[in-house]
């Protein structure tokens, strides 16, 4: 199964996510990312991710 889609005339297509200004990412003391200005991530005590949420929806 192919990683990326393919379109038939020009072979694969991908898609890349291009931010306008530059983001400030946030880590804990733990070194884990906590916000990245577009998502917020939830750690658990042993540095399991448990929650990923759109930084609108905060």
């Amino acid at each position: 199964m192919p990683l990326y889609p393919r379109d038939r005339l020009q072979g694969e297509v991908r898609t890349a996510v291009v931010v306008q200004t530059p983001e400030l990412l946030v880590h804990d003391l733990d070194g884990n990312l906590v916000r990245d200005g577009r998502w917020v991530y939830s750690w658990d005590a042993e540095n399991r991710l448990v929650r990923l949420m759109s930084w609108g929806s905060v």
